[in-house]
């Protein structure tokens, strides 16, 4: 929806653009995704890839939709991501087809108000404890504005200069109880937030490691361990050791990125501690295999390949750096 938005407001301002190689590339990813509906298992796979690269081509507002619909279908989404993907096709071949070359401006406007007034298109809610913050910080100006006028008043009374003093240590001692207060107030809402016991996920959400933290995703494993999900269990350790390597700062984790590209870039001699991350690379490179026939090629998993992965996670916790920041 957010490249449509911006594919209509470049014709909107008049704004020139390539448009020859769109439509085919859109083409042939249609026809592929057409494809990979009647297909099943590694042939499915194949075709859905095929389909992804071809969109290579398109400017990133054009093809980051297609392709997030893509990816739900090759993780399980099923026959709705791929009509999703279809969908997202036909819009922007509607889009750059000759009739709308040149769209009426009133129109323009009127469908730019309706998508703006979908629900996806609203900020999202704050959290709570932002909201919190928010809150006490409201009404420690009203404090203040408050506190000041009762001084003002005190000093007015007749103290001479040790008024004026006795006001700002009154101030300096109020300020000082009430930044410690708030400190331990939002430390603990923070230690309950961080340390929540992680609520399971569906299997379109089990996609991105920034989800939660690696401990966070390692207590989620065992949850759906416990629950008999061993599959999801799985997929919650690997997303882990992604994350853990993201917290390390030894891997720049980016969800647009494939499992294997990944571990290649493990690889690479601009990220710091080589010979840590060469000895992550040979720690996941087994795994990231076996991972693609439990997920992808639909193996059933067993209790084995769950310990295999939690061993995995053991050897990883010990190897990364100790005064590792967690990061977002």
């Amino acid at each position: 929806m957010r490249g449509f938005l911006l594919v209509m407001l470049s014709l909107l301002l008049g704004v020139e653009c390539a448009q020859e190689p769109v439509p085919s590339a859109l083409e042939r990813a249609e026809r592929l995704i057409q494809q990979a509906q009647g297909a099943q298992g590694a042939e499915r796979q194949r075709l859905l890839e095929q389909a992804r690269r071809s969109l290579s081509t398109l400017p990133m507002e054009v093809r980051a939709p297609i392709e997030r619909h893509i990816d739900r279908a090759r993780l399980g989404g099923g026959a709705g991501a791929l009509r999703s993907a279809l969908r997202e096709i036909e819009s922007y071949q509607a889009t750059f087809s000759g009739s709308a070359l040149a769209p009426n401006p009133d129109e323009v406007r009127a469908q730019l108000r309706s998508i703006f007034a979908e629900p996806d298109m609203q900020p999202p809610p704050k959290p709570f404890y932002e909201r919190i913050s928010e809150a006490i910080g409201r009404a420690l100006g009203a404090f203040f504005r408050w506190l000041n006028r009762v001084l003002r008043g005190l000093g007015g009374a007749g103290a001479g200069g040790w008024g004026v003093v006795v006001q700002w240590v009154i101030i300096a001692i109020l300020v000082l109880l009430i930044a410690f207060g708030a400190s331990y107030l939002l430390g603990r809402l923070e230690w309950r937030r961080v340390r929540r016991a992680p609520s399971p996920l569906s299997s379109d959400e089990l996609l991105d490691a920034r989800l939660l933290s690696s401990a966070e995703w390692r207590a989620l494993a065992r949850q759906l361990l416990a629950q008999g999900d061993l599959r999801s269990a799985v997929r919650a350790l690997y997303l882990g050791l992604l994350r853990l390597l993201h917290e390390a700062r030894l891997l720049d984790y980016d969800p647009a990125r494939t499992n294997w590209e990944h571990l290649m870039r493990l690889r690479s001699p601009t990220l710091p501690d080589p010979a840590v991350r060469e000895q992550a690379y040979r720690l996941l490179q087994p795994l990231t295999l076996r991972f693609d026939y439990l997920w992808y090629g639909n193996d059933t998993a067993t209790e084995q390949d769950v310990r295999q992965f939690e061993a995995a996670f053991e050897t990883l916790s010990r190897t990364v750096r100790s005064d590792a920041q967690r990061v977002a």
